[in-house]
Formats: structure tokens, sequence, C-alpha cells
């Protein structure tokens, strides 16, 4: 009994017998039945069952199934991190084995010794098989298993690597209301893998990690590496500010300085968030203050802030500086300075240092060249990049997911679908099958040079692989189906949709409202305008305003506008301005000068006036003087120089695309953060010196001088002036002024260098080819210039056709049919022109080209078509198109019906989602 009193000797160990005091378990004792035959033995203060030290030595003599394993708990408070992510996951100790001694004297409580229960070797076996799914399960089955720290932090660890966020925060959040205190590398792994949660729940569970620190700093032992976590875990969530304050707050909450790494990750997480200038003053001013030197991982950081700001020169005197100090640059380092070169747009400074790199001995590899071909397929060297993928292999270097991706965007840049498409089937016969990067680049590359069909082809691709397209890319997709009037697939995307989100956005709305807008159907538009007023979405409510106003009735939209401006006269916000942008436009629509002005003056003295506003005042001025030059062309018999009407229809559709532009792109692209840079207010001088040119032109439509003195004034406060507004007054000049001034204000846009784009040739062609001795070999240069410029092919058919030269018409179709493509307007020219001829056989073989083309005339150009076979004596077609405008205006009438019905439905069910 004197032995058993101080030791127990059993074999070759010796387990001290307070380890049997500390003995936890939930099973119950299994040799005394009663609590009086052990009550010496009960050591827990809540009186909970625990097995006496009887049960304990019995089955260890008789040889039974062992129900604990001794293991040391001197890793569940580790010191200096003796416990890391590397050697967590090696074999654990076999039971009743000897421990070191220098484990066992970080543990007082239990003498260096815990008791592992058989449920938890089962998950450690699961965890050393690599089965943390299975662990996780087990834990979860047993609402009552208390584990030790070290396993948590094995399975945490095995969780995250597997991208289990739901279940490696589920197991930390049970583990703790268990009981199980977590250890201060508990906290760095859940930092470090913060990017397995779900994105939602990131913030908070960041928050939540950063007030436990604080709270429970004292019980652990605090480590640098722990916080630099923390500080990463903020930086990646965009949180700058916040990693900024642990920063600051280091020496006064956790007694720590920050060291090299710490200002590593702050820097990077500043060159992240775009704020350069912060970042490099914490590189040069604030680590000399801190005594902390720079090594190289800092300078490969530093070199993109240096390119991001397009400072090379000072890169380059960085660069002699880390040499100076000892550091020999790695291929990070290279990799860096490269980027930058390459982000800047300096190619020849990127090669240069390519070529150091090499001569160091370092040799590229994937990550170089995919960065190389990146840099050249973005600056359009669509050769040159395709010629280092070939470089690249010859040197046994295969291209992965990341470079043909790049050679993707590359061709879809420069607009060549065709051979993306081709760089997307090599990737997939040389194994690779891509990811949804590579998808989106394809879905990119078809919206923006408008393939809606293979978009779509690309889109259901991305749904039947399981991918979640982002809030960017479905609107990206809903605005190219939108100019292709494509109303069926826009509602089937728009379905698809809500099924991948809780509830559509207003922007989502907006773009349905973008897309059926088109239709013509004042229903729709009204439908979801409404369901916008509900969202109280003011910025998208300006924005289908807008588009209701252009497409339907403006005095309605005027309306309408007025009356939500009444709830907004207390708000001074960006939004609300561009509200009055809309409501400027749409009151030059309706020809409304009073209205106009009294906006215009409240915008004034609420201090709303930006630089958007002088575009839209330009523009809106430039139409008002069109429109009062037709009524007083039409109220008195002063004739006017012809204008060719295709031009007319030409001009009226690129200025309301670029008004739909202005309106409808820009400011949607903003960020809701009030730090986001928003048009700058315009200064009162150049108002109070703009405010009386405005009325004058308005007034004195004729009279040019008012509207081209508020660029004079302009160019003398050096306020830049939009392209859009300079086009709007030229196209307004070309209407009211003579041939001089037109020329000269042309001479000026070219001087101040806008005046090469496809608006502006449009204008010029129509007002050159309506003169005398009319340049058409100036116009055909002109049609070269700018790509698919099918609007100057179209006034040139149109003015073949005033001359009745269909021999010409037919010449100039034939050439440029492989070279643009050809819109509905082309056909109608060239049918319409066949058909006055009298030449019926090519009418109706242009007809049998458009259908293969698959282009589809609306019921108003049948209906034109028939109207000229009539005038031309040709009853019998005339019947036959009249016929075909009815049909397809019927079913047009039916598809809006069934588009209002799905429609309504699939916006009640969102807002019965957004409800829940």
């Amino acid at each position: 009994m004197a032995l058993l009193s101080d030791r127990l000797r059993l074999g070759f160990l010796y387990i001290p017998l307070r380890t049997t005091y500390a003995l936890k378990s939930h099973t119950s004792c299994q040799c005394c039945h009663s609590y009086k035959q052990c009550r010496a033995f009960w050591k827990d203060k809540n009186k909970t069952k625990q097995p006496c030290h009887r049960s304990f030595f019995n089955q260890t003599k008789r040889g039974s199934k062992r129900f604990f394993t001794i293991y040391s708990t001197a890793s569940s408070q580790s010191k200096n991190e003796s416990e890391s992510l590397e050697s967590s996951s090696k074999n654990l100790r076999p039971p009743f084995k000897r421990l070191k001694k220098a484990d066992a004297s970080q543990d007082t409580s239990s003498g260096g010794y815990i008791v592992l229960s058989s449920k938890e070797r089962r998950m450690l076996s699961f965890i050393r098989e690599s089965k943390p799914q299975e662990a996780y399960k087990l834990f979860l089955r047993h609402t009552k298993l208390t584990i030790t720290t070290p396993t948590m932090n094995q399975l945490l660890q095995k969780l995250g690597n597997c991208r289990k966020g739901v279940e490696m925060w589920d197991l930390y959040e049970k583990a703790r209301s268990r009981g199980v205190f977590p250890s201060i590398l508990t906290f760095t792994i859940l930092l470090s893998r913060i990017g397995s949660i779900p994105r939602d729940n990131q913030q908070a569970v960041v928050h939540l990690l950063h007030q436990q620190l604080l709270n429970e700093k004292d019980q652990l032992e605090m480590d640098i590496r722990t916080l630099n976590s923390l500080m990463y875990a903020y930086c990646q969530l965009g949180k700058v500010d916040s990693a900024f304050e642990v920063f600051r707050n280091l020496k006064r909450d956790f007694d720590m300085y920050p060291n090299e790494v710490s200002c590593n990750i702050l820097c990077k997480g500043l060159i992240q968030a775009g704020r350069f200038s912060e970042a490099l003053e914490l590189f040069s001013v604030e680590m000399p203050a801190m005594n902390v030197l720079p090594s190289v991982t800092t300078y490969a950081i530093i070199f993109e802030a240096f390119g991001r700001l397009g400072k090379l020169d000072s890169m380059s005197q960085l660069w002699k500086q880390m040499l100076q100090r000892g550091h020999q640059p790695t291929e990070a380092v290279y990799f860096s300075v490269m980027y930058a070169c390459a982000i800047h747009g300096d190619l020849t400074l990127m090669f240069e240092y390519f070529r150091k790199m090499v001569e160091d001995g370092i040799h590229p590899n994937v990550r170089m060249y995919g960065m190389i071909i990146d840099a050249l397929g973005k600056a359009g060297k669509l050769e040159l990049a395709f010629s280092w993928l070939q470089k690249m292999t010859e040197e046994g270097i295969a291209p992965n997911d990341y470079i043909y991706t790049c050679l993707i965007y590359a061709c879809g840049n420069v607009g060549d679908m065709e051979l993306a498409m081709n760089v997307y089937e090599s990737m997939r016969r040389s194994g690779l099958s891509g990811n949804i990067v590579t998808l989106s680049t394809l879905l990119h590359g078809y919206c923006k040079n408008k393939y809606p069909l293979e978009a779509l082809n690309i889109f259901h691709k991305m749904c039947r692989a399981g991918y979640r397209l982002s809030k960017s890319q479905f609107h990206e997709l809903f605005h190219c189906l939108g100019q292709f009037r494509m109303i069926p697939e826009t509602l089937q995307v728009f379905e698809i949709l809500i099924k991948q989100r809780l509830s559509c956005t207003t922007d989502d709305l907006f773009d349905i409202l973008w897309n059926t807008s088109f239709a013509g159907n004042d229903n729709l538009s009204i439908l979801v305008y409404q369901k916008l007023k509900e969202y109280e979405a003011l910025m998208v409510q300006s924005e289908a305003l807008y588009l209701y106003s252009h497409r339907n009735e403006p005095k309605t939209a005027l309306q309408w506008g007025l009356l939500r401006l009444d709830s907004l006269r207390t708000r001074t916000d960006v939004y609300v301005a561009e509200f009055y942008h809309i409501l400027l436009y749409i009151a030059s629509l309706c020809g409304d000068e009073q209205c106009f002005f009294l906006l215009l003056d409240e915008m004034i003295e609420s201090q709303l006036a930006n630089t958007r506003t002088l575009t839209v005042l330009i523009c809106s001025i430039a139409q008002m003087m069109i429109m009062k030059n037709q009524q007083r062309t039409e109220s008195s018999s002063v004739s006017t120089v012809h204008i060719l009407d295709t031009g007319i229809v030409c001009c009226d559709a690129l200025f309301q695309l670029a008004m739909d532009e202005f309106f409808c792109l820009p400011l949607s692209c903003y960020s809701k953060e009030p730090k986001e840079p928003y048009p700058e207010q315009l200064p009162w001088q150049l108002l109070d010196s703009l405010q009386p040119l405005w009325k004058d032109a308005v007034e004195s439509p004729v009279s040019f001088k008012a509207l081209l003195f508020i660029f004079d004034i302009c160019d003398s406060q050096k306020i830049a002036i939009d392209r859009l507004a300079y086009n709007a007054t030229f196209w307004s000049l070309m209407s009211t002024s003579s041939t001089q001034v037109v020329e000269t204000f042309y001479e000026r846009m070219e001087r101040d260098g806008v005046g090469s784009n496809l608006w502006t040739f449009t204008i010029l062609a129509t007002w050159k080819l309506s003169q005398e001795n009319p340049p058409i070999e100036k116009v055909m240069d002109w049609a070269s210039q700018v790509p698919d410029s099918i609007e100057l092919y179209n006034i040139l058919l149109s003015f073949y056709r005033k001359r009745g030269q269909l021999d010409k018409m037919l010449q100039l179709f034939r050439k440029v049919r492989s070279q643009v493509s050809l819109d509905r307007v082309t056909y109608q020219l060239l049918v319409e022109a066949c058909f006055e001829q009298g030449d019926r056989v090519k009418a109706l073989a242009a007809l049998r080209h458009m259908k293969e083309s698959q282009i589809q005339w609306s019921w108003q150009q049948w209906k034109h078509v028939s109207e000229v076979c009539l005038r031309s004596g040709l009853m019998e077609e005339s019947r036959s198109f009249s016929q075909q405008a009815l049909r397809i205006e019927k079913e047009e009438m039916e598809q809006q019906r069934c588009y209002l019905e799905q429609l309504h439905l699939l916006l009640g069910r969102s807002l019965q989602k957004e409800k829940g």
C-alpha cells in the first residue's frame, strides 16, 4: 500500500498516481457501483460520475480491452509553437508509452498526461488515413464526446485543406461548447484557412476570432504568426483598415511588435486595395522607424506598387538599392518587377529584366511564361504571344489552364473568337478540362464581340458544370441578348438567375427592363419600373426611367420622374444628381424648356452639378436646337439642304446608343462605397458664365455661337468635355448651320483628339454625300478606318439608291458582305431599290440571302417594302408582303403577351424570396 500511495509499478512504466485522479471520460464506473465505495476518488466538483482507480487497474492487469489512452497534454498549450502545422499530422504515440519529461513538465494539472477515449482514438485514426469527414461525422454523432485540443487542431487543419470550411467552423464552435479550450495554433489554423469558409460568412468569422483573441489573450501564449494571420485574413476580405488597426495596436493589445512579415502582409493588402501611396509610405517611412529591415519578399511586393503607379524610374532606383544591400534577386522578385512593367505597358523594359534573369541563371517557369503571354495578349500582340507559347513548349514546359485562358482573352480582345474557340479545343485535347475562369473568359469574349448564341451555349455549359455565375456575368449576358432583342432567352436566363440566387437584385431587374424595352411593349417597361419602385432603388430607377422615356412616351416618363423627385430633394448624393440628369434629358426630348431650366437651377442651388452634368446639358441643348430648327422649317417655306434619310436614321441610332451607354453603364459600374471616385463638381465660376449661354442657345437655335462659346469657356477653365458632347454638337451644327461652320468645328474636334470614331464619320458622310460633288472615296476611306462600320456602307447604299444606280449598289454589297456584318437596313435598302428598278429576280435573291443569313425583318419593314411594291405596280408582291407584315405583327403581339405573363411570374417569385 505504501507503494500505491507513492507510485504504481506496472511493467516498465512508472505512472504517477495523481494521473488517475485526472482521468476524464463519459463512461460509467465498471468496478464500483455505488458512490460510497469510491467516494475518495471522486474529484469532479460537479459530482459527475468518473471511473474509479479499481476499474482502471483491474482491466489493465487482466489484459482486457483498454478503454483509455494516456497521452501528453503539452501541446494543448504550445509554447513557441511547438505544435506546428506540419508536425500535427504525425502518427500519435501508442498507449502506455513513457512520455518525454519536457512535455510532461508543461502540464501541471495532470502531471503531463491526459487520457484519450476510444472514440477520440478512432477519430485520430481517421485523420491519419486522410478521412477528416469521417472523423467530423463521428464527433457530431456523439454529442457528449470531448476531444483534446491537439486532436481538434489536426482535424481543423485537415478539413481546411479539403476546403470544408463549413464543417471546420462548426467543429470549432461545437468543441468550444463542449469545454475544449483552443490553443494559439487553433486560431492560426482558422485564420490561415479563412478562404475555405463561405464568402458571406468570412467577415463575421474573422471579427469573432479577433474578439476572442482579445478576450482570451491572458490564457493564450500569443505568437506574432497568429496575429500576422489575422492581418492577412482582413486583407483577403478587403478590410485593409481593420488590418491597419491590428498592426497599429499590436503593442497595446497583445504586447507584440510587428516584424518583417507583418509589414509585408500589410503592404500587399494596401496594393490589392489600390492604396499604393500608403504602401510606399509604410515601406519607406514606417519600416525604418520600427527598425524592420526589408527582405527580398518586401522588395518583390513594393515593385508591384511602383508598377501600378507608373513610377518605373523609381522602381529602377529601388532595384539598385536592393542590390547594394546585398539582396540577390530571386524568381519572385523578377516576376514582380516584370509584372510591374507589364502593368504599365512597357514591354521593352519587361524583356530587359527577363534577359537579366536568364543571365543570373534563373530559368523561367510556367508562371513567368503565363505573365509574359498575358501581357502580350492584353497589348494586342497576338502573334508574339503564340510565339512565346511555342518557345515555352520547346523548352519542355507544358502550358496550364492560366496560359490557355490568357490566349483566349487575347483572341477575344482582338475580336477573333474563332481562334479563341480553337485555343479552347486545343486545351481540351491536351488533357486540361478548363475551369470557371476559362469559361468566363469565353463568355466575356462572345458577349463583347456580340455572339449571343455562342454566349448562351457557354452559359448553359457553365450551368451544367455546376458553376455559379457572378452578378457581372449575368448583366453582361443580359446586355448582349438585349442588343439582339432575344427576349425569350433573356427570360430563360433570368429564371436561372432566380434559381441560383436567393433573390434578384435591382440591377438584374434593370437588365430585364433593358432587354424587354426593345420589344416596344409599354406594359413590360411599366411592370419592371413598378417593381424597381418597390425596391426603392434610386440609381436603377433613373436608368429604367430613361429607357422607358426613350422607347415609349417621354412626357409620361417626365411626369413619373417629377413625382419621384419630390421625395429626393433632401438628398445630395451622386445618385440624385444622376436622377436629375435623366430628367434633364427627358425634358429635352419633350421640348419642355421651362422644366429643363427649373431642374437645372435646382441642381446648381443644391450643388449637385458635376462633370457629367456638362455633357448632359450640351447633348440636351443640341437636341433641342435640332427640334427648334425642324419646327421653324416646317412652319416656313425656307428650303434646307437635302440630307439622306438613311444617314439621319443612322445618326439617330448612334446617338441613342451613345446616350444609352452614357446613362446606363458608367455609374452602374460604380460601387456603393462612398470612397469611390465619383464625378467631380463643376466650379461655380464656370456655372455662372455658362448659365446665360444655355438659354441663348435654346432660344435661338440658328445661332450656333452660344453653343460654341461653351467649348471656349471650358478650354479656358481646363474642363474636359466628353466625346459624346462633341459629337452631339457636331450633329446639331450639321442640321442648323452652314458647311463652313461644320467643317470648322470638325477641325476643332481633330485638334482635341475626338474626331475619329464611327458617329463622327457617320455625320460627316451624311453631310458630305448630300452636297454637290460628294467625296465617295473619302467615305470609303472612313469606313475602312472604323471596324464593322455597316452604318457608313448603308449611307453609301442610300446615296446610290437616290441616284438610281442599282449596279453600284450590288457591286458595293458584294464587296462589303465579306468584310462586315450586314444588318436589316442593308437588305431593306437593296430589296427596295431592286423593286423600284423593276428587277424582281434580284430582289427575291436578296430576300433569300437575307433568310440564309438568319436576319429577320420587323413587321414595320415588311409593311414599308409592301408600300414600295405598291408604288412600283407590283400588286402581287405588295399583297404578299402585306400579309407577311400582318402575320408577324400578330405573332409579336402574342409573344409580348406571353413574355408579360412570364416576366410577371418571375418577378413575383423573386419578390417572395426577397421577403422570405
